[in-house]
């Protein structure tokens, strides 16, 4: 999927920061970051990562894609009066923008199913049915469209594991990133037979990630993890998911995560895989 052999954050969301994201870039840049893969949530910040591209054209590389929140009541992502037609018309407006930018966009996404803030809410049955339903062919919508472009997607799976594998199971040859990964060895093994990778992320470093730490330690058993490409060998790619989520690893904690930090996340990885 991603073929480099250096250091590069495969799933941020920069442009979701306020102010200026220049500086961030440079630091990332000058920490050896050498590309930074800005994820989109919506219609608006699609277009958003497309102009932070347009700065850094061989650094930030945009995606186009829509969050399953908008159909999560209660996110702030949610969109008020979301139906099948809405998320029709949203989706379309995408395949737009991609057409009028040919070979800009490197993945759809983010996308995928979210069903950990449906479990934590106050909703009806009814409510929370209603939401999966249209999360689901959110999705699905947005797999055609990576399948239609030929692009690789972002996927995000909180909560809908086995919900998310059923669906991207119906198309083979689209392929992408399970995104945030947490899970046990056996949901990676299958994620990597559908010819998927994962997205490893600051939550590595938390004190609750003990079998997160185990998956990753048994997935790259017997293998020389000695530079980032080793890993991505793997089918293991290292994120992010800036501003949110920071390495608890970090001496002096910042405001938000930044791209910059794929740099601390690396140096964990590598010393968990070199220590065992």
């Amino acid at each position: 999927m991603f073929q480099y052999d250096y250091l590069f954050d495969s799933h941020s969301h920069l442009s979701t920061i306020e102010g200026d994201t220049t500086d961030l870039v440079h630091q990332a840049t000058s920490s050896g970051v050498m590309k930074i893969v800005d994820i989109a949530n919506d219609v608006a910040s699609t277009k958003k990562v497309l102009a932070l591209n347009q700065t850094f054209p061989e650094i930030v590389l945009p995606t186009a894609g829509i969050h399953p929140e908008l159909a999560v009541p209660g996110s702030d992502l949610y969109f008020s009066g979301i139906n099948e037609t809405v998320i029709k018309k949203q989706v379309s407006l995408l395949d737009e923008i991609i057409l009028s930018n040919p070979n800009k966009f490197t993945m759809i996404g983010e996308t995928g199913l979210d069903y950990y803030w449906l479990e934590k809410s106050t909703l009806s049955k009814a409510e929370i049915d209603k939401s999966k339903e249209l999360q689901k062919i959110l999705f699905e919508k947005q797999i055609l469209l990576a399948q239609k472009h030929n692009l690789p997607m972002s996927v995000h799976t909180r909560s809908s594991h086995q919900d998310c594998i059923q669906l991207v199971k119906k198309y083979p040859d689209v392929k992408g990133i399970f995104h945030s990964f947490t899970g046990r060895l056996e949901e990676a093994k299958e994620i990597f037979d559908l010819g998927y990778a994962i997205g490893i992320n600051g939550i590595i470093t938390y004190k609750s990630a003990q079998v997160l730490r185990e998956t990753i330690l048994s997935l790259t058993e017997g293998k020389n993890i000695h530079v980032p490409s080793d890993l991505y060998a793997c089918n293991i790619y290292l994120e992010t998911d800036s501003p949110f989520l920071i390495p608890s690893n970090i001496k002096v904690r910042p405001l938000y995560n930044s791209p910059q930090n794929i740099l601390v996340l690396w140096d964990f990885i590598y010393n968990l895989l070199n220590h065992r």
